[in-house]
């Protein structure tokens, strides 16, 4: 047992996130081509700001054990569609290959899919992100559509990938 708990993301863990990205490439792999580093409050208020809707368009996590912020994830919402799309997926690098993302993203999943208008939830992950590829395949992702060249950063060209669950297959894990 992890004793991971997911908390709302607020204004005070700010820094801490913006802390665990070192270089563009590293805000890119997290946040996607539309995050400009370094990463700054104004950035997160905005993020932030998606949830004020009603309902919200977007909710952001933290993932807690203990007293320490060991992860992060956010959710895009397309309730009319009955999706969500996670975005945004990350561990604190000091807490890396301890296996907390697999609990967290089990957790992001049932907070997800306890919304009875979220049939289906997606995901894009870059094609060289083995690790978490893996992590969503063990967790029920099943990969689809390829994106090349999905973003170019520091000369190199990432292809992207989008992977989605169901809630029946998710369910079905359960059982």
């Amino acid at each position: 047992m992890t004793g991971l708990r997911l908390l709302p993301f607020v204004s005070e863990d700010f820094d801490a996130l913006a802390g665990w990205f070192a270089s563009p490439a590293e805000a890119v792999l997290w946040g996607g081509p539309q995050v400009a580093w370094p990463l700054t409050a104004a950035q997160f208020a905005a993020m932030l700001a998606e949830g004020d809707a009603v309902p919200p368009q977007r909710r952001c996590w933290s993932a807690w054990q203990g007293d320490a912020m060991v992860g992060h994830g956010q959710a895009v919402y397309d309730r009319a569609g009955g999706s969500a799309r996670l975005a945004r997926i990350a561990i604190a690098p000091a807490r890396r290959g301890e296996g907390l993302g697999g609990p967290m993203l089990d957790a992001l999943l049932r907070e997800l899919f306890a919304d009875p208008a979220i049939g289906r939830v997606d995901l894009n992950v870059y094609t060289h992100n083995r690790r978490a590829i893996a992590l969503y395949r063990r967790l029920g992702f099943v990969p689809g559509a390829l994106t090349p060249g999905a973003v170019r950063i520091d000369g190199q060209i990432w292809d992207g990938m989008v992977m989605a669950i169901t809630r029946e297959d998710y369910v079905a894990k359960l059982i």
